[in-house]
């Protein structure tokens, strides 16, 4: 599967032109590992076994802020992230620790229910015992995502 990354903030914007190892290290490689635990959690929610994930190809263009990424065994996932994700990071903009207490209550019903239609979109058969477990296991793994420096472009 080959998608952009576009950084969401103007630092990152010129950290990705020239690749840094710091870039690659503080917002590449999370949010590159949050893909591959959320692949495990629709895996596993399935009841199929764990696929490895390996990254064939990462360019970076000189003349955008683009980074173009090929992952084998993550289309789905990435297709979920795009449906799902993206529209929640959208609503908050980033907010993976709000400020306030009025916010957390706000963004965690926003991730609840975006967990909930994932889960329903993955295995519409889920008892509701384990629709609690695989969001409990979601979770951590979509709040990086939300929070993330960078955001999937199909």
């Amino acid at each position: 599967m080959s998608f952009d990354v576009k950084p969401t903030k103007v630092r990152d914007t010129l950290s990705l032109q020239i690749l840094t190892p710091y870039f690659m290290q503080t917002a590449l490689s999370p949010f590159l590992q949050a893909i591959v635990d959320l692949l495990q959690i629709v895996l596993s929610c399935r009841g199929q076994s764990t696929e490895d994930v390996h990254v064939l190809s990462i360019i970076a263009a000189h003349q955008t802020p683009i980074l173009h990424i090929s992952l084998d065994n993550a289309n789905e996932v990435v297709y979920y992230i795009h449906k799902w994700v993206n529209p929640l990071r959208q609503v908050f903009a980033g907010k993976s620790s709000p400020e306030t207490e009025v916010e957390e209550p706000v963004f965690q019903k926003g991730l609840s229910q975006t967990i909930d239609s994932l889960l329903r979109d993955i295995n519409p058969s889920l008892d509701e015992n384990a629709r609690k477990e695989f969001s409990a296991k979601m979770q951590p793994v979509i709040r990086i995502l939300v929070s993330s420096e960078l955001e999937i472009k199909l």
